[in-house]
């Protein structure tokens, strides 16, 4: 059994201060892999050029850090894979297929994808099928360029796509590529009647990368560990037992942790590392 797990920063809650401040914390905190946002004022999707990319990348290897994954902002912005609007859809698939681009410039091969949303009104059937159809373009366009696309399930509060890991499992089976793999983000796992035993079961190596936070079962927050009422001490053992090799990024989306990101990040730090002990 592995007594430690490999740690990611993440840059999200960080956006009220430049991205080199990220950076520097994560410098501090010894934390060499980061998986990194794409949203604005860091890095926007829409308005980034490949020049800019070039910038940031350099600051990164400047900093002796390594990005592990690309995640460009897909919950605050528009960008929905099984919307209804055609023209909403078609620019969330261009989106997509600009971020790979932006992944390769990063040195990374892996770029987060959630499966968006439909109506709550029209239930799981048509949005699926809209979903499905976005994840078979992007994928053919993953599988050109090298890039495995991670599918995340989101919350129940989020989404009616993809929020389990009984919805994740269907559709990779569905789509069938090995450009596209899925994780488990600690957020629906809690909220969902699922365990870290049955993803490592039924997904074995499709299961690619975890998001670790905690929370408080009344909403989506992705709060810092120690912070809220998951179980995480025992899921961090269940990953150490089961073997996972990948990494744990530290996904903090609340409001609270916006004035003192680091603060947060190294809260979540020790906490992890008392587990490990």
């Amino acid at each position: 059994m592995a007594d430690t797990l490999s740690l990611a920063g993440m840059n999200l809650h960080y956006f009220r201060y430049p991205l080199e401040t990220f950076f520097d914390s994560m410098e501090r905190l010894n934390i060499a892999n980061i998986e990194l946002w794409g949203g604005y004022p860091h890095l926007d999707v829409n308005s980034v050029s490949v020049k800019e990319v070039g910038t940031i990348y350099k600051s990164i290897k400047r900093h002796g850090l390594n990005v592990i994954c690309f995640t460009p902002e897909q919950c605050m912005y528009p960008i929905n894979l099984a919307s209804k609007n055609e023209h909403i859809r078609k620019q969330s698939m261009e989106y997509f297929v600009k971020s790979m681009a932006i992944a390769a410039e990063l040195n990374t091969d892996q770029l987060l994808v959630t499966s968006g949303w439909g109506y709550f009104s029209e239930g799981r059937a048509e949005p699926w099928e809209r979903c499905r159809q976005s994840l078979e373009f992007l994928v053919r366009q993953a599988e050109r360029r090298g890039i495995h696309l991670l599918l995340e399930p989101l919350t129940s509060w989020e989404s009616n796509v993809v929020t389990d890991l009984k919805a994740l499992s269907a559709m990779l089976e569905q789509i069938r590529s090995p450009y596209l793999k899925g994780i488990i983000d600690t957020a629906p796992l809690a909220l969902s009647d699922d365990s870290i035993e049955d993803y490592m079961n039924v997904l074995g190596a499709n299961l690619a990368h975890v998001h670790f936070v905690d929370g408080d079962m009344r909403c989506s927050s992705h709060l810092a560990c120690g912070d809220g009422v998951y179980p995480l001490e025992s899921y961090y053992k269940e990953f150490c037992r089961a073997g996972y090799q990948g990494y744990l990024t530290l996904e903090l989306t609340s409001q609270q942790y916006i004035k003192q990101p680091e603060a947060a990040l190294k809260r979540s730090i020790e906490t992890i590392k008392s587990w490990a002990v």
